[in-house]
């Protein structure tokens, strides 16, 4: 069966991580999903699927606004 892993900024509440699967398993069908919790990512979500990671973190989008304000 196939791992998802979902990083938030917070812990989600039971019916927010029933939401979120509910989305996810229209892409990935039935899976192992993992929630974990990283306070350095500030604010959104970063999804791990087994082979790419799908980083809506607010932590990143900082980071690439910072790389274009240099260029």
């Amino acid at each position: 069966m196939k791992k998802i892993t979902i990083t938030t900024s917070i812990e989600l509440t039971k019916e927010k991580k029933a939401e979120v699967i509910a989305q996810l398993s229209k892409k990935y069908g039935e899976a192992n999903y993992v929630f974990h919790v990283d306070y350095e990512i500030i604010g959104g979500i970063v999804l791990f699927d087994g082979n790419k990671v799908y980083d809506g973190s607010i932590r990143t989008q900082l980071k690439i606004f910072k790389e274009k304000i240099k260029s």
